[in-house]
């Protein structure tokens, strides 16, 4: 063992911060919600009040999208690919198109 090492032992894995998971557009959308309210306070456009008002009402647009899964029977990862989907206009198309395609097909 090195003399550093004593004072500063190698990182383990459990060490490592968690990767993010989850729905990226909707913590996009989140994200940039909580930018905006920021936003307009520092730029005094609304008072400490509103701030807080509109942190609530995030926070229960955050409950309803967890729930939003659990209502459909998706797990996170689920819920993320289909709105990601439903959120790409031409993913959106294709599988249309391929619908169309197969019931063609066998109709």
């Amino acid at each position: 063992m090195r003399p550093y090492e004593i004072m500063f032992p190698p990182r383990r894995n459990h060490d490592r911060r968690p990767t993010r998971t989850g729905n990226h557009r909707q913590q996009t959308r989140f994200s940039e919600l909580l930018a905006d309210v920021i936003k307009r306070y520092q730029n005094r456009a609304i008072e400490t009040a509103q701030v807080i008002e509109e942190l609530i009402a995030m926070a229960k647009k955050f409950k309803e999208a967890i729930g939003r899964g659990e209502e459909l029977g998706l797990n996170n990862d689920e819920l993320a690919f289909y709105d990601a989907l439903a959120n790409n206009e031409e993913a959106v198309q294709l599988v249309l198109d391929q619908a169309e395609t197969l019931s063609a097909e066998w109709g």
